[in-house]
């Protein structure tokens, strides 16, 4: 018996963040503790992480899905890119920032999408599988983050990264 089924696009841009994320970001507190910023400036930035979400949160009112997830393609992007590109600090800035964004531009979303597409039948089932699926993926992705890290370094990890945000999003268009 062969079950074919079509992966939900909430499921597929789950699986497409997770993916990226633990490819390379998954690696950020190991490159600010080996430059010596793990500390105080790692827990001041995602303090600052909370507080802008909440704040980001309350000013917007209006939700275009369609929108806001292609531009958290490109904020992830953005925020890679930040990593080839500037000082740690400044990156590091621009990824606490970035990723507050993403609270709305990607996740608020995200949740709106799946509870539009799943029906109340299915919705412990399509909760499960958000919630495995990217947690397999979770397990599978880093080594080859780490391998990339080895072998190029930092930078070219974070680069390759912003590039594959860039094709998933004109991928998801």
């Amino acid at each position: 018996m062969m079950i074919k089924q079509k992966i939900p696009l909430p499921l597929q841009l789950l699986l497409t963040q997770t993916g990226l994320w633990t490819f390379s970001f998954l690696f950020l507190p190991m490159l600010l503790r080996e430059q010596g910023l793990f500390g105080w400036f790692f827990i001041w930035g995602y303090m600052t992480l909370a507080i802008l979400c909440v704040i980001i949160l309350l000013c917007i009112t209006k939700y275009n899905s369609q929108w806001f997830l292609r531009m958290s393609f490109i904020l992830n992007s953005v925020m890679a890119l930040g990593f080839f590109v500037l000082p740690l600090r400044e990156a590091f800035l621009v990824y606490v920032i970035g990723w507050a964004g993403l609270v709305s531009l990607f996740w608020v979303p995200l949740n709106m999408i799946f509870f539009q597409e799943s029906h109340k039948r299915r919705h412990a089932r399509d909760s499960w599988s958000y919630m495995v699926a990217p947690g397999v993926l979770s397990m599978v992705i880093p080594p080859l983050g780490a391998l990339m890290m080895q072998w190029y370094g930092y930078k070219w990890l974070f680069l390759l990264t912003a590039g594959l945000y860039l094709f998933m999003m004109i991928w998801f268009w």
